[in-house]
């Protein structure tokens, strides 16, 4: 969401006048038009993800507002260097494309039954294949069509092919490391969502290893008294 907002404010400066700047180089123009046409239509994330995120509200109570999601960090990093809008669009985009759509079906192998709590007698196939539903909060995670997005990820490919021949040596080289950082905090995201989801499977577990703890120092105690309490008489 953050850098969807930071695109926007820097490829419509005429609803963001703060952020416009003095004046643009020649080349600075052409990067904003590229990014202005870089995303062909119904690729933004943005409307689905507010009307998840609404969703999770009224199911989690939790008011995501709060989360402090450091969206400001992101949008000044845009405002500075348009060009690394390409690497977030790479790396966010291609993930929903690839493992975001594998991560839908899994969710939607639990049935409709489990997501809205209506039975459902047959799974809607076309072409033979099954087509997984847009579940409840998860509807980012799929796009609007029947290609269900190959037809968007193809044109903005596409697309993006126009920054190689447009973008300087150094403005790639920007591009390369802000998309490797991303990897790095995806990889770090996943590391802190192991280890989360380990501490709480630990913690379950608890009440069983007191209760064997418990059970072994008493076992341990009868086989000393039976074994040496003789000592003491």
């Amino acid at each position: 969401m953050a850098f969807e907002f930071a695109w926007h404010e820097i490829t419509h400066p005429e609803l963001f006048p703060y952020s416009r700047s003095s004046k643009r180089s020649q080349h600075e123009a052409e990067v904003l038009r590229l990014l202005t046409d870089l995303r062909p239509g119904g690729l933004e994330r943005m409307p689905r993800i507010t009307r998840d995120m609404e969703r999770m509200e009224s199911v989690t109570g939790v008011d995501y507002d709060e989360a402090g999601v450091p969206t400001r960090v992101i949008i000044e990093a845009i405002q500075q260097k348009p060009h690394i809008a390409v690497a977030y669009a790479w790396v966010m985009y291609m993930a929903v494309f690839s493992g975001g759509r594998w991560i839908r079906q899994q969710f939607a192998n639990a049935g409709p039954e489990f997501w809205t709590g209506q039975s459902e007698t047959a799974r809607a196939e076309k072409d033979g294949i099954p087509q997984a539903p847009e579940l409840p909060g998860f509807s980012f995670l799929s796009f609007d069509g029947d290609a269900d997005g190959e037809d968007i990820k193809a044109e903005f490919k596409s697309r993006l092919a126009v920054a190689d021949t447009l973008l300087t040596q150094q403005e790639k080289q920007d591009v390369i490391e802000t998309a490797d950082g991303l990897f790095e905090l995806c990889i770090e995201l996943v590391g802190e969502l192991d280890r989360r989801i380990w501490w709480s499977k630990l913690y379950r577990f608890v009440p069983t290893i007191l209760t064997l703890i418990v059970l072994l120092f008493g076992l341990l105690v009868l086989y000393w008294v039976d074994n040496f309490g003789y000592l003491h008489h």
